[in-house]
């Protein structure tokens, strides 16, 4: 992946994304490994009823395509810096989580962007070379519905399959089968 570093990959810190009082800070792609590859899957995760692994339908799909999983979370300004402070706070926190799940078990970075879905999803899914994109059904909010619809959009326009899932829990035997997820 291309560094997105403000230092250009010179090894400094690269920048930071600060939401009302200061709660998540942006994970930059270099690292991410994933190598620009036909088979590279995108795993677009939303925020809503996505930000977990064990039961991810996104991961699990994903997996079974053989490419390399690249999972990718959008702070779109339109949906997340609208939230309450207390739900910034828990989405920081899950996000954390995931992150040092998916590094811990699979190796894998997650990847944070800011902006709006429909700019980052195609740009994203062309850097590294991503032929699917996995993300969860429809959240039950207008403005996450809204950013999904537009990505999902663009994402097909850009000539990337788009994948959608049903974000309920899943039960564990059907996660259980899928080596690495």
């Amino acid at each position: 992946c291309r560094d997105r570093s403000a230092d250009g990959g010179k090894g400094g810190k690269g920048p930071e994304l600060i939401f009302p009082f200061d709660v998540v800070r942006v994970v930059q792609c270099r690292g991410c490994r994933a190598v620009v590859s036909d088979s590279n899957q995108l795993v677009w995760l939303t925020g809503d009823a996505d930000l977990r692994v064990h039961d991810h339908g996104g991961f699990t799909a994903a997996a079974e395509a053989n490419g390399t999983v690249v999972p990718l979370f959008i702070v779109d300004p339109e949906v997340h810096l609208r939230y309450p402070a207390a739900r910034l706070t828990r989405l920081q926190r899950a996000l954390t989580s995931l992150e040092a799940t998916l590094r811990s078990s699979y190796d894998l970075t997650l990847v944070v962007r800011s902006g709006r879905a429909e700019e980052v999803l195609p740009s994203f899914a062309d850097e590294i070379g991503a032929s699917a994109c996995h993300v969860v059904r429809d959240g039950p909010e207008t403005a996450m519905r809204t950013a999904q619809s537009t990505g999902c959009a663009a994402l097909t326009a850009a000539g990337v399959s788009v994948e959608r899932w049903k974000g309920t829990l899943r039960s564990s035997d059907r996660a259980s089968g899928i080596p690495g997820f």
